[in-house]
């Protein structure tokens, strides 16, 4: 094997001695129930019918459950369709990562693959720690600042080995299952230019990942050197070698409790400043008071939120909406909230009254921050800020550093912060008894008896096909 392959595989079969402390446990619980609350709230949403609409080609009466309707299909489809589900709202978790993506998007494999295969809840449990770990570890090496390869580049090695544990693969076949899920190399451009499929993104590799454990079971051997070896990784993709650690953070918490919960159904980066307008600046000015808004901030806020070239200051699209920094702060300044409901619909993305507004905002690089983004040994915590100053009209002025928004790990939400997220979510998609059941259910994860229960909440009556 090569190194990093070893290193994967290493981990991954030893992790199964790894302690998992009290911290840790309620951190993977509160990410789960978010998750949970994430897909039912995107079960309606366009991308989610029309994944759940191919998944639905591929029935099997022993199949995965589809949230929602119940419908059994094989467990590849069952992971698309749900973490589809999942990512549509633009609400599930995230980290600071270099190439982390939306660590929450693995959940729905690892649920699909441990009900086929009679995996416990706890079994689960462990197995969603370990995919946020090799995750972490992953996306904080393998990254490239201006050639930044899709989130699924890392994410499908990373589930592809947990969800290789649940099938109670040995350590060659683990090492086939690198091989297999690494080779495939998924591209950033529907994810970066604000199109429906993003919603998909992960999602999609989720087939890969859990194909490529099945591939590696069978017997379909592979290179053991997919990342050194000729033709592989540091030879195609990452233009030269990258050093891996594992654990991410060697002494420190686990990628788990590190990464990010949103308070708002909204681009990671936008988080604190949506919370600070809504609480701070709304009361302060109004939007026909405002002269300027400037903000300086680090790089890739800037790259994901405030490029003019990705149609930050005139967004056609709900997915293209909710990656605008200049959108989103006028519509959080004008109506006083972020909601998946009003603040994206058609209608309100192309209001034109928000343009002028949209113009008042200013995004910059500032390299400082950017430098203090990720400072070593914490890369994955994140260390956002964003350097503020607000001009009104009449000359008032109001300088600020933000940082740190609700549901950082240095502000952590709460269990209620996550039932009120949930109640909001499940709104008008599912009935209040049926979201009580979820939750309570799901809040009880580790401690339940059986997977299948613990999935059947996740369906309801109602659903649309």
């Amino acid at each position: 094997m090569d190194r990093i392959t070893e290193q994967l595989v290493s981990y991954t079969r030893d992790f199964a001695n790894v302690e998992i402390s009290d911290e840790v446990r309620g951190a993977t619980l509160q990410h789960i129930v978010d998750t949970a609350a994430c897909a039912v709230g995107g079960y309606n949403r366009v991308p989610t019918v029309a994944a759940r609409k191919v998944a639905l080609q591929a029935t099997h009466p022993d199949g995965a459950t589809l949230f929602g309707n119940g419908a059994r299909v094989i467990p590849e489809m069952a992971a698309f369709a749900n973490a589809t589900a999942v990512r549509s709202t633009e609400w599930n978790d995230g980290m600071f990562a270099k190439g982390g993506g939306h660590a929450s998007e693995m959940i729905p494999a690892l649920l699909a693959v441990g009900e086929v295969r009679g995996s416990t809840p706890q079994e689960v449990f462990r197995a969603v720690v370990l995919a946020y770990e090799l995750l972490g570890a992953l996306g904080n090496t393998f990254y490239r600042r201006k050639m930044n390869w899709g989130v699924g580049t890392n994410i499908t090695p990373a589930v592809a080995l947990a969800v290789a544990t649940l099938m109670g693969l040995n350590e060659e076949q683990l090492a086939w299952t690198v091989a297999h899920s690494v080779l495939t190399v998924p591209l950033g451009a529907d994810h970066g230019l604000g199109t429906m499929v993003k919603a998909a993104s992960a999602a999609k590799v989720l087939r890969t990942a859990i194909f490529s454990a099945n591939l590696a079971e069978a017997g379909l051997k592979a290179t053991l050197k997919p990342y050194e070896g000729l033709g592989g990784v540091f030879d195609k993709v990452s233009d030269g070698p990258f050093e891996l650690t594992l654990p991410a953070m060697p002494g420190g918490p686990m990628v788990v409790q590190t990464s990010y919960l949103k308070r708002f159904p909204t681009e990671l980066h936008s988080q604190a400043l949506l919370g600070y307008v809504i609480e701070k600046v709304r009361p302060w000015t109004s939007a026909d008071e405002l002269e300027s808004f400037d903000i300086e901030t680090y790089w890739h806020a800037v790259d994901s939120l405030g490029r003019r070239d990705k149609g930050a200051w005139d967004p056609q699209t709900r997915e293209g909406a909710d990656h605008s920094l200049p959108y989103l702060l006028s519509v959080a300044l004008v109506d006083g909230e972020l909601s998946y409901r009003t603040s994206f619909t058609d209608e309100r993305v192309a209001d034109p009254a928000l343009r002028p507004l949209m113009e008042r905002i200013s995004v910059v690089e500032n390299e400082k921050l950017t430098e203090n983004y990720r400072p070593p040994g914490l890369e994955i915590i994140g260390n956002p800020c964003y350097r503020v100053v607000i001009k009104k009209k009449n000359g008032d002025e109001l300088r600020e550093d933000v940082t740190f928004p609700k549901g950082h790990f240095h502000n952590p939400m709460t269990a209620d912060d996550i039932n009120a997220k949930f109640d909001d979510a499940a709104a008008g998609v599912v009935g209040n008894e049926t979201r009580d059941a979820i939750k309570a259910a799901w809040w009880g994860f580790d401690q339940a008896k059986s997977l299948p229960e613990l999935i059947s909440t996740m369906k309801w009556s109602d659903a649309a096909q």
